[in-house]
């Protein structure tokens, strides 16, 4: 599907005409309240054609479930193709095709209305960019290509980690599978990422009993995937797959297309592509890739899924690239992984960069959203502790005085008093102000006698009340002691009651046991007596053997 500036947008209704990538005769004409323009892909069990709402014109591309199918697989593969709606409403990320409709219960045959996205897959895409079809200033230099790859993957690679969040694999990432669309009035792309027909979900998206999803996974399940994608756990465990395998593919996509090499060979096996084996092979045969490529790469293609990064690690990794390690990344990586924040001039420069930047992640979004409030709260936070520290030296000073004055005729000399209180009070004024990433060491503070006897005075007045509220809350505290220690002895002498009840039942229990036992004896007796008059009685008359 072309993505050309002057090809109609998604919410532009069609001509006559269907667009330019969809010229193919379609096998329906119409479905629903659909009109059927053209057929766009097809595949094993569904049809993709494009079509327009025929009331508003609003283009869709609707997949339709290919009818009849075989028998023996046809109810799990209608149950997996319904449940790609909600698995795709669960993930809800802008980067995930929205499907707006599904066909109704028993309506046939079963399709999905999903947005129209026009453009082209992953791989194509970057290969068009590199070569400055998209752009009216020729080819771009390596450095950008690699940037707008890492800036592409990481919207894959933000929104998949979200999926993975909610239990979802999508187990067949590819570059067909990754549409690249013009951002609406803007010269950017972004990703749509499609098809979860063979997913991994929760259980609850599939609205069918357990043991149907599982007999599924266990027929068609064995091997879930596309060469040379897969990773090497799909290869007949498919089931027991996680995110680690979604990690895997993404990397197998990206080495491709850094590397430049054409990805058809190799899906259709005309080539092979074992990694992580043969990593080093391609590498060397090609221009040399960046070092913070390389080990991302040689990571996320790991033979061992515990040797992969997560897909939120590869997510911050790719944003990095995409800035070409810029300070910006760089803080924003380590507020997503250490929880540091930079200085509020750092915070201000970013925020007034991102005003005329034309694409942030959600992680970004996110940072120059919440950062400031966190540095806000540390920094209040900060100043009341200091403030506190402050408050108790100049009482503590105070009372000193007093207590100087209490014990000598002579009242304390007021330049001595204010020496001593007057930087104990300055302390306590700059804690109050917010605190500084960069403080003036010219600023002086002078305060004067009067000033910081009553600074002191508020400040004592603060502790006393400080401490009356402590001792209400003591007061509360022990009140509810005695009300929680009063209720602890009512459940413990409600526990020994049942223990005793216990005990009571187990005697009798053991009674009943021994009497059973007894009857079991005396029963036991009287089948042997029985036993023994039977065979009396069936002995002949002329038996010279006397009867018991």
């Amino acid at each position: 599907m072309p993505d050309e500036p002057g090809a109609p947008s998604q919410s532009t209704p069609w001509g006559d005409e269907p667009p330019p990538a969809a010229r193919s005769k379609p096998s329906l004409a119409v479905l629903g309240r659909y009109e059927i323009l053209a057929t766009i892909g097809e595949g094993a069990f569904a049809e993709v054609f494009l079509a327009r709402e025929r009331e508003s014109g609003v283009p869709h591309a609707l997949k339709v479930l290919r009818d009849p199918l075989d028998p023996a697989i046809a109810g799990q593969v209608e149950m997996r193709f319904l449940a790609e709606q909600r698995i795709a409403s669960a993930i809800g990320h802008p980067a995930v095709v929205s499907i707006r409709e599904s066909s109704g219960p028993g309506e046939r045959p079963y399709f999905l209305a999903m947005e129209y996205v026009e453009g082209r897959p992953f791989f194509e895409h970057v290969r068009r960019f590199a070569s400055g079809e998209l752009g009216a200033d020729g080819p771009p230099s390596g450095e950008v290509v690699l940037a707008e790859t890492a800036r592409l993957a990481h919207q894959v690679a933000e929104a998949m980690a979200l999926a993975h969040e909610k239990g979802i694999v999508h187990r067949d990432l590819k570059p067909d599978n990754v549409l690249v669309t013009r951002e609406s009035g803007s010269s950017l792309f972004r990703v749509k990422i499609v098809d979860f027909g063979i997913a991994k979900a929760p259980l609850e998206l599939f609205s069918v009993h357990a043991g149907s999803v599982t007999r599924y996974w266990t027929q068609l399940g064995t091997i879930m995937g596309s060469p040379p994608y897969m990773a090497p756990e799909q290869n007949g465990a498919a089931h027991t797959v996680t995110g680690k395998a979604d990690v895997f593919a993404l990397g197998v996509m990206l080495f491709l297309t850094v590397l430049g090499l054409e990805p058809e060979p190799f899906e259709r096996g005309e080539k092979l592509l074992h990694l992580p084996n043969d990593f080093d092979r391609f590498v060397k045969a090609h221009p040399p890739l960046p070092p913070s490529w390389e080990a991302l790469l040689r990571r996320m293609v790991a033979l061992e899924p515990e040797g992969r990064p997560d897909m939120r690690e590869v997510s911050i990794a790719l944003m990095r690239l995409a800035r070409s390690e810029s300070p910006f990344a760089l803080a924003v990586e380590a507020w997503l992984t250490r929880g540091r924040l930079p200085s509020t001039r750092k915070l201000q420069e970013f925020a007034l960069a991102a005003e005329d930047e034309p694409y942030l992640t959600a992680d970004e979004a996110t940072f120059l959203r919440r950062a400031p409030l966190e540095k806000l709260a540390r920094t209040r936070m900060t100043a009341a502790l200091g403030l506190g520290a402050a408050t108790a030296a100049v009482a503590f000073a105070v009372s000193s005085f007093a207590e100087g004055a209490r014990g000598n005729a002579a009242s304390p000399e007021p330049r001595a008093l204010a020496t001593t209180i007057a930087p104990l009070a300055a302390s306590a004024a700059a804690c109050a102000e917010p605190v500084r990433d960069e403080p003036d060491e010219k600023t002086q503070l002078v305060t004067a006698a009067p000033a910081a006897s009553d600074t002191a005075a508020r400040a004592l007045r603060g502790l006393e009340q400080r401490l009356a509220a402590c001792r209400d809350s003591a007061r509360t505290a022990e009140a509810r002691s005695d009300e929680l220690s009063a209720r602890l002895g009512t459940v413990q002498g409600e526990l020994e009651s049942c223990r005793t009840m216990a005990e009571r039942t187990d005697a009798a229990l053991s009674a009943c046991q021994r009497e059973l036992e007894a009857k079991s004896g005396q029963l036991e007796e009287s089948f042997e007596r029985l036993r023994l008059c039977n065979k009396s009685l069936r002995q002949p008359e002329n038996s010279e053997e006397p009867s018991p």
